[in-house]
């Protein structure tokens, strides 16, 4: 009985020790269920946040696409206008051809055309100078005045010179420096421009014998308009 009772008296020590140790959470089945609840949300968390990401480049790349699509698109509808316009130009021309006849009221030298037209604006800014400058007079008329009002009204164009001039002085005025908008506007109406010092080169459809010196820094306000009055002087 002695045995037994220390035996009893032992054991209920030990527990009793035990119990007064602190226990580690992995220690208790709750301390291990809350470990792996826990990196359970972690994970969760992290495949939010993935996805979050993932969407947001999702949707930055379905912008930058329907941006180019946008684009694309609207190139293709003035390509579409484009090719509209030269193929009525081209069916008026054939049509003036087939009622001239074999010979043609006039012919091509070796100058080429550097955009649609641009020959036939020269021929018929020299006929319309010529014929301002005759006399005016109703009851009198001159042959010379009806052939060239008659050959005027035959060969209309759609004055491409007076467009291009008129969006080159826009974009002058006021001439401080080449930016952007001046830069391209040249380009558009057939620039190249190359610099070199103080000065850019303005070269126009690369033919060197139609250059023009445009300074990189406008010295007052009349400059652009003297730079416009340059460049209408030696190419329109």
């Amino acid at each position: 009985m002695d045995a037994e009772k220390t035996m009893e008296q032992m054991v209920r020590m030990i527990f009793r020790y035990m119990n007064q140790q602190k226990r580690e959470r992995l220690d208790t089945w709750d301390g291990i269920q809350m470990l792996q609840m826990r990196r359970h949300a972690d994970q969760l968390l992290m495949d939010k946040r993935r996805i979050e990401e993932n969407r947001k480049q999702t949707s930055k790349e379905k912008d930058e696409y329907w941006d180019e699509f946008v684009k694309a698109q609207t190139q293709v509808e003035t390509l579409t206008e484009q090719n509209e316009r030269l193929q009525n130009e081209i069916a008026i021309l054939r049509a003036r051809v087939d009622s001239m006849g074999e010979r043609p009221l006039l012919y091509y030298g070796n100058e080429e055309d550097y955009y649609q037209g641009e020959i036939l604006e020269f021929v018929r800014s020299a006929l319309a100078e010529k014929l301002d400058r005759l006399p005016k007079e109703k009851d009198n008329p001159l042959r010379s005045a009806d052939v060239l009002q008659d050959i005027l009204s035959a060969n209309e164009c759609e004055e491409m010179q007076a467009q291009r001039q008129a969006e080159l002085k826009r974009a002058l005025k006021g001439y401080r420096t080449l930016t952007p908008d001046i830069r391209r506007t040249l380009i558009d109406i057939g620039f190249k421009i190359t610099s070199d010092g103080k000065h850019h080169k303005l070269t126009y459809y690369d033919n060197d014998r139609y250059t023009v010196t445009m300074a990189k820094s406008g010295s007052d306000w009349r400059g652009g308009d003297n730079l416009f009055s340059e460049i209408k002087k030696r190419i329109y």
